[in-house]
């Protein structure tokens, strides 16, 4: 590995890229043996189940047609690469920073780096994740709560990322996300794509862009390993303050919110009342169901076969 360092090229206008909310940069992460076929079998095996998800992705942009989940429980690391690979598949893995060493240790090296050009980033919450997906599937238009990196490890995709504000995403969309009604979906349009900014990431590439920017994403035709970077920054805990507390001020209470700043003493208050409501579990009765619908099936064209439709409770 060059130099033995993660990035390859963060330069002080990479930073200030990133302050300004996109960046891309290069990245040593295909190099390394934790990435290799056999580390990504053994991955798989060795992951917790509840933090294993799979999901049969649509062939088109439009929010969450055709977005199903299925489990992969049970199924050798080998046989769910295979499937990905000749199917319309997505796997993550979830938050391997927590449950494998040598990912909190990459995490790590990763923050370090980033502070070296970026003296004031403070970061928190931090969540890596593994994506092994399908040729030429694509990822629906979605925005997430948590700032992200996107680390490209084999093959390519093409992201196209979104302004942060009207028409591309609405604030009752964005509530819906903070609340959990959805998985991230909010409505697309195809005229929104004249606005977006359109990164074509390929190995040892990698992208970042702002705290809730809209995105989707379109695979090439070839198996997809990436890696994502969730993590908190103190404007992004901020946010989920007052995103979630309008959100249940009109679900609630029938109240059209007129704020979203995130400064000052309503600011604080949308975040303590926040905390009030998460609490107290008044989230949990606008979650939607999660439901299993297929299993993991190497043999079959799509890479799954249909089960009976049961909730996920694990």
């Amino acid at each position: 590995m060059t130099g033995n360092t993660i990035f390859k090229d963060f330069s002080a206008r990479l930073a200030d890229d990133f302050r300004r909310g996109t960046m891309v940069a290069h990245h040593a992460l295909p190099e390394m043996e934790m990435f290799s076929d056999a580390a990504l079998e053994r991955l798989i095996e060795s992951h917790p189940d509840e933090l294993s998800m799979v999901y049969a992705m649509p062939t088109d942009a439009v929010g969450e047609t055709g977005f199903r989940e299925g489990d992969l429980r049970g199924v050798r690391g080998r046989d769910v690469i295979e499937a990905v690979r000749n199917g319309q598949l997505w796997v993550q893995l979830l938050r391997l920073n927590k449950a494998h060493p040598e990912f909190a240790a990459l995490e790590k090296r990763i923050i370090r780096e980033m502070k070296a050009q970026i003296p004031e980033l403070r970061i928190f919450g931090c969540r890596l994740s593994l994506l092994i997906s399908s040729p030429s599937i694509h990822v629906s238009y979605h925005a997430d709560i948590p700032r992200n990196a996107l680390w490209q490890i084999r093959g390519g995709k093409r992201v196209y990322v979104y302004p942060v504000e009207s028409p591309y995403i609405s604030e009752e969309a964005l509530e819906g996300v903070y609340l959990g009604e959805t998985q991230e979906a909010i409505p697309y349009r195809p005229e929104f794509d004249d606005g977006a900014t359109v990164v074509d990431l390929r190995p040892g590439m990698m992208v970042t862009w702002p705290i809730n920017g809209p995105h989707r994403i379109v695979n090439d035709d070839e198996l997809s390993v990436s890696m994502v970077m969730e993590y908190f920054q103190p404007v992004a805990w901020y946010r989920y303050g007052v995103y979630y507390s309008n959100a249940i001020l009109r679900r609630r209470f029938g109240r059209t919110p007129h704020s979203t700043a995130t400064r000052g003493p309503l600011m604080w208050a949308k975040l303590l009342s926040a905390v009030a409501f998460k609490l107290a579990g008044v989230q949990k009765r606008y979650r939607h169901t999660r439901y299993l619908t297929f299993r993991i099936d190497p043999g079959s064209q799509t890479g799954y076969a249909e089960i009976p439709r049961t909730v996920r409770d694990f």
